[in-house]
């Protein structure tokens, strides 16, 4: 692909060119995930059942017997993005106004936004093909059901029982919906189904459809909604932060972009970078033209099986 309709750079006396560069930003999922740099293709992390309870005996009397077993695991195949272009060197010699050689190739423009846009649609819709889902494809998720569900199970080892991170019925963010969600995550079990996590809810992320309700629910020194004289202990009790996403735009049944999820202080949403944004440069002889080349390797997922997370589609 070549940027060939340049004739408007050749113009003398134009004043601006709007929107050659973007505003800088901190991309949105960087607040969810935990990023992870690495050095390798692939990435496997194994969850682990451990013990349950250790049982009463007798003096005397035999020890009951326990075994360290494995969990689920998640496996991390890193994949690879790449832009390129290219400009006439007739048009980069008639640049008047320096845009082809010192704006569009730097960082902050349009071409490095285009891979930071990359990474938001990507983690994004990671939550909105896989997070409510009713089937994914196989291997995506440790137990193969959509990030936020109601039968979770536990470990692989039958009788093991299941957990849910998601509402039975998907009801739209209000109080109830907090605390809900707040029980759920303060007491998720680790993969033995013994032990709790203590965990506590970290962000809530939401679209900026339904960021002024959650702004309400959040930050109100009262319930809102309600003509009850009800204090918000959420407010006072934990301090949860709201993450408006644009880019995270999925609705429920009957609503409009009313998708939202919270995520744990201790959580499993995992960001594995091999390499970052990276620009490389160079002439092709053959057409006169200097070529662009910018590449990214990432990869994103859940290592935790669900846990640390919760969710619900909104009504």
């Amino acid at each position: 692909m070549a940027s060939t309709q340049l004739y408007p750079l050749m113009q003398k006396g134009l004043d601006k060119n709007i929107f050659v560069t973007m505003t800088q930003r901190v991309p949105g999922f960087t607040k969810i995930f935990s990023t992870l740099p690495t050095s390798m293709r692939m990435i496997q992390m194994q969850m682990w059942a451990g013990y349950g309870f250790a049982q009463q005996r007798i003096p005397g009397g035999t020890f009951g017997g326990g075994a360290f077993a494995p969990s689920y695991n998640k496996l991390f195949v890193i994949r690879n993005f790449g832009l390129s272009d290219s400009f006439a060197m007739e048009d980069i010699d008639d640049d008047q106004y320096g845009i082809i050689n010192r704006v569009i190739p730097g960082r902050g423009s349009m071409f490095a936004r285009a891979f930071s846009d990359t990474m938001e649609n990507d983690t994004s819709n990671f939550f909105m093909s896989y997070g409510y889902a009713n089937s994914i494809p196989q291997g995506l998720m440790s137990d193969n059901l959509s990030l936020f569900n109601t039968a979770h199970p536990n470990n692989p080892n039958p009788g093991s029982g299941t957990f849910a991170n998601r509402p039975i019925t998907d009801t739209d963010f209000s109080v109830a919906a907090y605390q809900a969600m707040s029980v759920n995550i303060r007491t998720q079990k680790y993969p033995n189904a013994t032990s709790y996590m203590s965990n506590k809810p970290r962000i809530i992320v939401c679209h900026p459809t339904i960021g002024y309700v959650v702004d309400q629910v959040l930050h109100s020194r009262m319930e809102p909604f309600t003509a009850d004289r009800n204090e918000n202990f959420g407010v006072t009790k934990e301090k949860v932060e709201k993450v408006e996403w644009e880019w995270f735009g999925k609705s429920g049944a009957t609503g409009f972009n009313n998708a939202w999820f919270a995520v744990g202080q201790d959580h499993g949403l995992v960001f594995a970078l091999r390499q970052s944004f990276r620009v490389r440069r160079m002439v092709d002889e053959k057409t006169n033209s200097v070529l662009f080349f910018g590449s990214m390797r990432f990869d994103e997922g859940d290592s935790y099986q669900g846990r640390g997370v919760y969710g619900s589609l909104g009504n």
